[in-house]
This record gives C-alpha cells, structure tokens and sequence, in this order.
C-alpha cells in the first residue's frame, strides 16, 4: 500500500517537503536575527573595533613571533591565559580582523595614538599597560602592596588569598576603554588587575561567550554604547579537586 492509495497526490508530497523547507530556513533567519541583535551587535559596540582592522595584543609574560596562541593556553588563571581568551573571542566574532601579538618590550615602534590596543596584564609584569594608565585618566588605581583604589573614593579593594596562602580566593580586576586624543579614531582597551587571577577575571568578563558573559556585554553595552569605560570587578577563585586554580563568580563593583 503506497500513500497514493490513500489519495496523497505527488503534488501533495511536494508541497509537504517544500513547506519543511521553508519552514527550516525561516527558523535558521530568524536565529541568525536573533543572534546579531542579541549577540553581535552588544559585542561589537563593547569593543569597537571594526573589521579589516588591525588590533594589537600586548602582553608582558611571553615573547610572540606568530599569531598562533594555541600552543601557549594552560590550565587556570594567569595573564597568558587572559590574551588567550581575548584573542580568540575576537578572532570568533570578527570574521576578518587581523590580531597582532606583541611583548610589551617590542612596543618601542608602535604608535599607540593611532592604533587599536589591547593591553593586557598589570603594572608589575607590563610595562605598556602602565604607560596607557599614565595617559588615561584612571579611576583605579593599583598600589604598591597589591590592592586596587578608586581614585575618586580612595575605596581599597584588597585581594584575598587562601588559608593555604597558595593563591587567592579573591582578586579585583581593571578593564578600560579609551581613545588616546579626541582626534584619534582607534580604540585602547586596559585589562589589568591585581593579581594575575585579576586579570583573567577582568578579560572573561568582557570575553566569555557563555550566556553569563553576553549577558554582561549586553548590559554594558546598554550602559555605555560604543563610548569609553572604565569598569572595576570583583574575582572569585576556587580550586578543584585536583589541584588546578580556576576563575569562578566574576562581579562588577563600580
């Protein structure tokens, strides 16, 4: 018995299958919508850079000579990870920017006026993101025992480290974005903390593609559009079973 017996006409069949077909590519339309509304456009006002363009990375743990950061991810929190994280959340959502490394040491020839930079890590172990601090006018600041200041408040944010004293449980993280001059059109981000588990914090809080960190980029993006920032976040670090340090509650604090 075919379904012709039951009066099912190859027309019919056609217009099933045709009608599934549409009905798939609407619902792929309609997610793709949804997405750049929800997703992408948040994103790319936090961040504001554009495609095709050039952004540098600058950190000051590891000398770089490639674009490829694959083989320097470790487990945990640290500074590396952080320009991991950073780079390939860019690399994600911008389908043709160009990401160029640089060790904060090699930044002699790079004129900051007129590029987009990423300065990623804190005063002690990048010189470059002390350099934007001085041009930037910072609302925290970092002092020499550790801890985080807000300049306007003179509020101390002072990490917290675990019984074993091993590492901390937690860390207070920086992240600001910021155009040099009134005249420049490239942008300058400062991801800093006080620790290295506040560095990493600060960087997924505006990197992570989980449904916490878009929710948070939409939120700052609703905040402050495609304008500078400066944010301050509270890191919660816990470590598991087996030993290895991980980022846990990341909180904005002003």
């Amino acid at each position: 018995m075919t379904l012709f017996d039951f009066g099912i006409s190859g027309k019919d069949i056609l217009l099933v299958v045709l009608g599934t077909i549409a009905s798939i590519f609407i619902a792929y339309i309609a997610r793709k919508i949804f997405e750049f509304y929800r997703i992408l456009i948040p994103f790319f006002k936090v961040w504001g850079f554009k495609n095709n363009e050039t952004v540098y990375l600058i950190n000051g743990i590891i000398e770089l000579n490639s674009t490829d950061l694959k083989d320097k991810f470790v487990l945990g929190p640290g500074d590396v990870n952080a320009l991991v994280a950073v780079s390939r959340t860019l690399e994600k959502r911008y389908k043709s920017i160009k990401i160029k490394n640089l060790y904060s040491k090699q930044l002699s020839a790079l004129d900051m006026m007129n590029e987009n930079i990423v300065s990623i890590g804190g005063l002690k172990r990048n010189t470059v993101t002390k350099r934007l601090m001085g041009l930037i006018d910072c609302k925290h600041s970092f002092d020499d025992e550790g801890n985080m200041i807000n300049n306007k408040t003179n509020k101390q944010y002072s990490p917290v480290k675990a019984e074993s004293n091993d590492y901390y449980v937690e860390d207070y993280g920086f992240i600001s974005k910021a155009k040099l001059s009134s005249e420049a059109e490239k942008w300058v981000f400062v991801i800093a903390g006080c620790h290295t588990e506040g560095v990493m914090g600060a960087a997924r809080y505006i990197s992570s593609l989980d449904y916490d960190g878009e929710k948070r980029l939409r939120e700052l993006a609703k905040e402050f559009k495609n304008e500078p920032f400066q944010i301050a976040v509270k890191v919660n670090i816990i470590k598991d079973e087996m030993g290895v340090i991980e980022i846990g509650k990341i909180e904005r604090v002003f």
